[in-house]
């Protein structure tokens, strides 16, 4: 069993929203990307358009960071297991 978790914080640092999630039987690299694309689905749903995002898993980093610098999720990974929570991201 595994799950996720993040918090969100504004400028000034104050906890705006604590999340976290069962899910099921996962890999790590899953995790870290689900738990990812749950903290910016929140960030959508209060409309925040800048975000500094924090992560420990360098795959995720390095794949966010192509997202953000324009290339397509798809081409993103590699990991085949991972393309639809990375489009998700995008």
């Amino acid at each position: 069993m595994v799950g996720i978790g993040g918090v969100i914080r504004n400028q000034a640092g104050e906890i705006l929203h604590i999340y976290c999630r069962e899910l099921g039987e996962s890999t790590n690299n899953e995790v870290e990307f689900v738990a990812l694309e749950q903290g910016l689905r929140i960030l959508k749903n209060v409309q925040s358009s800048k975000a500094i995002v924090e992560g420990d898993l360098s795959l995720v980093i390095s794949v966010a960071k192509k997202i953000s610098g324009g290339t397509k999720a798809s081409r993103a990974t590699k990991h085949w297991r991972l393309a639809k929570v990375t489009e998700n991201i995008a």
